[in-house]
């Protein structure tokens, strides 16, 4: 990981980088020494990560890139292959938005082939998916750049996925579908969540089914900017990407659903990594979406095999997977946040909950001491993502420490009842409308507790000029107390112990 950002923020010459290779290759097969053999291992593979960021920055002779100054807002024609899901890109505009494989090119002078890729905007409605061969016409232009926040740069986002280019395509500029693939399992899937996208538009408002949308299935693009405001506020914006908190929700809920068929424990857990699998890919393959699956089957598999499970060990699985499906992905903040957020919950939570445990204010497995420990978790996980917020964002939100305390909660009831109004929705059954009412009035309830958090005053701070120095001073210090609170978690347990003497 140092290796890749070592490479991506400075630039090292790639004759450099093979040769310090080739001689590290050389000491590794000569030394027999195991220290410096490990320290060279290490070395090898940091220059290893910096050689991959370099290899992958060189573009071929008919990359688009090389071509894309002196055509900048000029109509042009491209052939290729849709590479994702065209996804809705707003919910005022009928805007598609897709990345296209580039093959070749035409302008008015002359037809060429052309590589890599490109992010077509299509405000005209195109019956495609991914895999289908098209040809469209619009304006080929720079990206965007939404934020005037270096840190949270769209055009730097998109660069780093090798995008350096957005084709605008009107609503009368032609376009033609050459070829579509033939319907997979993640078509079926594609299909299948379009449908129960349209249940929620059936049974619930306008708004409420947006909010649903992004909550079980992804579908954040329609959300409205007040909402996500809200939510931002008061440091729970988080409930709205689907991440580690929803997937082990819906785990919970299928767990209880297959307890009331005759199935053992492993056969349960094996269906429900078949399901979560399933709902990983028809969702989408987000940062946290993947973590939190990858987490989930690392805690089923320890179910199935007999084995003890470790949080840690699948933090780490989760992010190896990550990165070797995209290395650059350690830049972007969703992936950041979403590490941070897990990590600091699996060190934090056992030693503060074990503090609390100690002090005994309440009842061994009361409902206080339920509330107890939700207030933790959020708290474990605000203390890991505060930095990186401050940092990015330039904001810092107290009234997560309390909202959260109800918001959580709701999030697994709304979930509940939003499976429950799309299996009967599918069924066409009359309870649906029962149900959505229930739903409705949940949804109400819990924006306005988010609507009133966001109203308390003082627990809302703009905070500028917090620099990379700063932020890690601040996980610096928050591992020192860390440290400082497993110290003297050990220093407990021999005083227990003595006192057993």
């Amino acid at each position: 990981m140092a290796g890749i950002v070592l490479g991506y923020q400075r630039g090292v010459p790639l004759w450099m980088v093979l040769l310090c290779l080739a001689a590290l290759a050389v000491f590794v097969l000569r030394n027999k020494s195991e220290v410096l053999t490990d320290a060279a291992l290490v070395a090898f593979c940091l220059l290893a990560g910096i050689f991959y960021v370099q290899v992958r920055g060189i573009q071929p002779a008919d990359h688009i890139t090389h071509r894309s100054a002196h055509l900048k807002g000029k109509v042009i024609e491209v052939s290729g292959v849709v590479l994702d899901q065209p996804r809705d890109a707003g919910s005022r505009a009928k805007l598609q938005r897709f990345i296209l494989g580039l093959e070749s090119l035409s302008d008015e002078t002359a037809c060429r082939k052309v590589s890599g890729k490109i992010l077509v905007r299509m405000y005209a409605p195109l019956d495609v998916r991914r895999g289908s061969r098209v040809v469209l016409s619009g304006k080929i232009h720079a990206p965007f750049e939404f934020s005037l926040n270096a840190r949270t740069s769209y055009r730097e986002y998109l660069k780093r996925k090798s995008i350096h280019c957005v084709l605008s395509i009107g609503r009368k500029n032609p376009v033609w579908v050459l070829s579509r693939p033939a319907e997979d399992i993640y078509f079926r899937l594609q299909d299948f969540r379009r449908k129960l996208l349209g249940i929620f538009e059936r049974y619930l408002s306008a708004e409420e089914s947006y909010f649903m949308g992004a909550l079980l299935l992804g579908e954040r693009s329609r959300l409205s900017s007040q909402v996500q405001a809200v939510f931002e506020k008061t440091g729970t914006a988080h409930i709205l990407a689907i991440s580690g908190l929803h997937v082990g929700m819906v785990i919970g809920i299928i767990f209880v659903l297959l307890s009331f068929f005759p199935v053992g424990l492993k056969m349960r857990s094996l269906l429900t990594g078949i399901f979560i699998f399933a709902y990983a890919v028809m969702i989408g393959n987000r940062p946290s979406v993947i973590r939190a699956v990858v987490m989930a089957a690392s805690m089923l598999g320890s179910f199935v095999f007999e084995r003890k499970g470790s949080g840690l060990n699948a933090l780490g699985l989760a992010g190896l997977v990550l990165m070797i499906m995209d290395p650059l992905c350690i830049f972007d903040i969703g992936f950041q946040l979403s590490f941070l957020a897990v990590l600091s919950i699996l060190l934090f939570f056992p030693l503060l909950e074990r503090r609390a445990s100690g002090m005994r204010f309440f009842r061994r497995d009361s409902f206080a001491e339920s509330v107890w420990h939700s207030w933790i978790v959020s708290f474990s996980a605000w203390m890991g993502v505060t930095g990186a917020i401050m940092y990015y964002f330039e904001y810092i939100s107290l009234s997560a420490l309390f909202a959260n305390i109800i918001i959580v909660p709701l999030v697994g009831v709304v979930l509940g009842l939003g499976i429950f109004l799309l299996a009967a929705g599918l069924a066409s059954s009359s309870s649906a409308w029962a149900v959505a009412a229930v739903l409705q009035a949940v949804l109400r309830f819990m924006v306005w507790v988010a609507s009133l958090a966001s109203q308390v005053p003082h627990t809302f701070f703009k905070i500028s000029g917090v620099s990379l120095k700063g932020m890690c001073v601040y996980y610096s210090a928050l591992w020192l107390i860390w440290l400082l609170l497993r110290a003297f978690r050990g220093r407990g347990v021999i005083d227990k112990e003595k006192g057993l003497c």
